[in-house]
């Protein structure tokens, strides 16, 4: 219902997101993309950090709506700096969709808008 009329982009978080991604978007029942992203993180818990694409998006993301799908959300560090990396490339929105949240191992505020199961401490 959050993207009727929309064609939101799916984003998968490689390797781990695949095969939930790919069971996911089978339950998607409206026009929808998809794409993949490899990265790494370099200190993404101090001022430093910087996120490395090793596979970007093919796909413009120019007033696009993105679920970034991940696998395990944890300290949210990566996944944060994904989504304001894909603001700053002009998505219309980004949201992230996760199939395990770990909230008690969260460093910074990243929120999980569609997730299978929470992940006990």
């Amino acid at each position: 219902e959050d993207y009727r009329g929309k064609k939101p982009l799916f984003v998968g978080v490689l390797n781990g997101a695949a095969h939930f991604m790919s069971d996911l978007v089978r339950c998607v029942h409206l026009p929808c993309m998809i794409d993949f992203i490899s990265v790494s993180s370099y200190g993404l818990g101090s001022t430093s950090g910087e996120l490395k694409f090793r596979k970007d998006v093919n796909t413009d993301l120019t007033d696009r709506h993105v679920i970034v799908v991940e696998d395990i959300v944890d300290t949210g560090r990566t996944l944060k700096a994904i989504a304001e990396a894909f603001a700053d490339r002009g998505a219309a929105s980004v949201e992230v969709c996760s199939l395990l949240d770990k909230k008690a191992h969260r460093k910074v505020d990243v929120e999980v808008k569609y997730c299978g199961f929470d992940y006990p401490d």
